[in-house]
């Protein structure tokens, strides 16, 4: 892709409050990522820069030096369907889906510098922008509940990129029980002892330095991310 990529908030994120006061919805860790962190693994480690929305500008904003670059909803996980409409959106235009929400676009930097609030269709309309339907209904982050109703398949998707990204320990522990080792990735630093991991109803993501305690039972798709401990018996 050839120009940066800006993840924004958009009106939603009201709708993800008390969660989104002190953080945008790309900083939000769903699954084993944020979307700040998951955006660069879906575009082959390319530098993924962000906007905050009102107070939090200041806090968050990252924004590259170009005159125009694409903004994406950081509320939409992205895909192979997302990454294709990216490579098609043209200039001075943008994506909604099939919901209406606003997807993508591409603009300019003193347009989008121009203001601190949130991304909107009406706004995108007012900088004289050409909108498209496309018919794609890409799973988003809309709720808080939705970041626990939809953890499992988010972790399914995260769990090739993780496998990826971290380095991977082999577990050392003889009184520890494991089913579906093929669907078991452990970090390297990650301390387990005498625990049942039965990873074959889908993928255990066990972050670098996390600890699972003596007694723990962990099963179904499950992240435990970096320098997390699950207690004894838990």
């Amino acid at each position: 892709m050839k120009q940066p990529l800006i993840l924004c908030d958009d009106p939603g994120i009201e709708n993800l409050y008390p969660l989104t006061l002190t953080r945008p919805v790309w900083d939000l860790r769903m699954g084993i990522f944020t979307q700040r962190e998951r955006w660069p693994l879906w575009l082959d480690g390319q530098e993924v820069f962000v906007k905050g929305t009102g107070y939090l500008s200041p806090y968050f904003d990252h924004l590259p030096t170009t005159e125009r670059a694409i903004v994406v909803n950081g509320a939409v996980l992205p895909d192979a369907e997302v990454l294709q409409c990216l490579q098609d959106l043209a200039s001075a235009s943008y994506y909604t889906t099939e919901s209406g929400d606003w997807l993508m676009a591409e603009v300019s930097l003193s347009q989008l510098t121009s203001t601190d609030a949130p991304i909107s269709v009406e706004l995108l309309d007012g900088w004289g922008l050409k909108g498209e339907q496309v018919s794609l209904t890409p799973l988003q982050i809309r709720y808080p509940e939705d970041i626990f109703r939809n953890n499992g398949e988010i972790i399914r998707r995260d769990f090739p990129l993780a496998t990826k990204t971290f380095a991977q320990s082999a577990l050392n522990d003889p009184h520890t029980r494991v089913y579906g080792a093929d669907n078991l990735f452990i970090s390297e630093g990650a301390d387990i002892k005498a625990a049942i991991i039965n990873a074959e109803d889908g993928p255990i993501f066990i972050g670098p330095e996390a600890k699972v305690s003596e007694g723990a039972i962990i099963a179904r798709p499950h992240a435990i991310c970096g320098k997390a401990t699950v207690a004894m018996g838990a």
